[in-house]
């Protein structure tokens, strides 16, 4: 089966939004977003786990009155084997582009491909543990994605998880290149863009520092980043201004 062929720089703000969100059938009618360019339902750290069941309903819902629309859509699993049961809800097919990969290392990423053989999804694996402060991890990360490299849409910065293996928070009132996470996310660019990989950057978690989120996109260009995660309608065209 042929594997979507999508641009990566179509992806704009990526939106992300709970696999429980109650309006989440009014989205995929096309009535809500429309500015969205790509849209990520969350499994993993935006719902409990209890809530799984009922995510799977409500995006199973979502399918039944789904329209055609340009907009990209994708599905965050909670682990491989939620990733299994998301493939199993009828229409998934139809209405998803691929799949954003949680806390993908080197040695898990094999969990997730297995189970996505044979099917037309693209990924978005996310680099947010602990691994990827070391090169050779990100080198030997790098090997294994290169035999699925035409799977491969765009590798995506877990910004906030990786400042918390460092017992940090984002700060308020800068950027996150104003963090020890600036030479890691140079390292990752160092690592993957050579090689013909998209790296996108970390969510901006703060809504009423519009100020602050301009100046880290821009920062985001400089590092060689393309699109950025948004948790806010409002954020998107803060962030596609910049992009534009």
């Amino acid at each position: 089966m042929t594997v979507h062929r999508l641009d990566p720089w179509a992806l704009g703000a990526t939106l992300y939004m709970p696999a429980t969100k109650q309006d989440l059938s009014s989205i995929y009618a096309g009535y809500k977003l429309t500015d969205a360019r790509s849209t990520v339902v969350c499994f993993e750290d935006a719902i409990h786990e209890d809530e799984i069941d009922a995510g799977l309903e409500n995006l199973h819902h979502a399918f039944l009155s789904a329209s055609r629309c340009d907009q990209l859509r994708f599905v965050r699993p909670r682990n491989p084997q939620v990733l299994e049961r998301i493939l199993a809800v009828p229409g998934i097919e139809h209405n998803v582009h691929g799949f954003v990969l949680p806390k993908v290392t080197a040695q898990n990423i094999g969990e997730y491909l297995t189970r996505l053989e044979g099917t037309p999804f693209v990924i978005m694996p996310t680099m947010e543990t602990a691994e990827m402060f070391h090169g050779e991890h990100l080198k030997d990360l790098r090997h294994a994605l290169t035999e699925v490299r035409e799977r491969v849409l765009s590798l995506r910065i877990g910004g906030n998880d990786l400042l918390n293996q460092l017992g940090m928070r984002r700060p308020k009132h800068g950027t996150l290149y104003q963090t020890p996470l600036q030479p890691t996310i140079c390292k990752m660019v160092h690592v993957f863009k050579p090689h013909g990989f998209h790296l996108s950057a970390p969510v901006f978690e703060y809504t009423d520092r519009m100020d602050n989120l301009e100046a880290e996109v821009e920062q985001d260009l400089m590092h060689g980043l393309t699109c950025k995660t948004a948790i806010h309608p409002d954020q998107i065209k803060v962030i596609e201004s910049h992009y534009r």
